[in-house]
């Protein structure tokens, strides 16, 4: 009787780890975040944390977005052009906030990175720049450093769910 105790419980334990094993490799559900005319696929490990002046902002256990639209109406108003370039935005972006990189393209996206430090912690932008009919946009993904090489290409990925409305 001991012995099928034994089976019966060895059994179980292997279930429960090949339960674990398929939970911990089945992807993350998408779902979809959408305000002030943008919307993003992510997936359902997002949850929207409004940061004040961004449109969007969601934020999950590795990894946070954020959407700013700058609208070609505001850029005139400051007595700049709109009939710019997405890199040349991209560069207007990192002069004013004195940022330090390099304008890239990556999988047809205009990028620039940037690394902060914050209490000691290290934390890697890629910042995504878009336009839009009526605005240039800058999307933020935000990760610990460590963790960029990762999760480049998936940052890249969710770039080509935005569409706007």
């Amino acid at each position: 009787m001991l012995a099928k105790g034994k089976v019966v419980f060895s059994a179980l334990g292997t279930i429960a780890v090949i339960i674990g094993v398929i939970i911990a490799i089945m992807p993350e559900k998408e779902k979809e975040f959408s305000a002030g005319g943008i919307t993003i696929t992510l997936t359902t490990a997002f949850k929207e944390e409004p940061i004040p002046g961004y449109v969007l902002s969601c934020s999950s256990a590795q990894a946070a977005v954020s959407a700013y639209k700058e609208t070609f109406n505001s850029i005139e108003k400051a007595g700049d052009s709109s009939d710019i370039t997405l890199e040349e935005y991209a560069k207007f972006l990192m002069e004013m906030a004195e940022i330090r990189s390099t304008v890239r393209e990556l999988e047809g996206f205009t990028t620039f990175e940037f690394t902060e430090i914050d209490n000691g912690d290290s934390f890697t932008y890629l910042v995504v720049v878009l336009k839009s009919h009526d605005a240039f946009w800058f999307i933020e993904y935000l990760c610990e450093t460590s963790n960029i090489s990762r999760l480049r290409p998936q940052f890249l990925e969710w770039s080509k769910t935005i569409r706007f409305n």
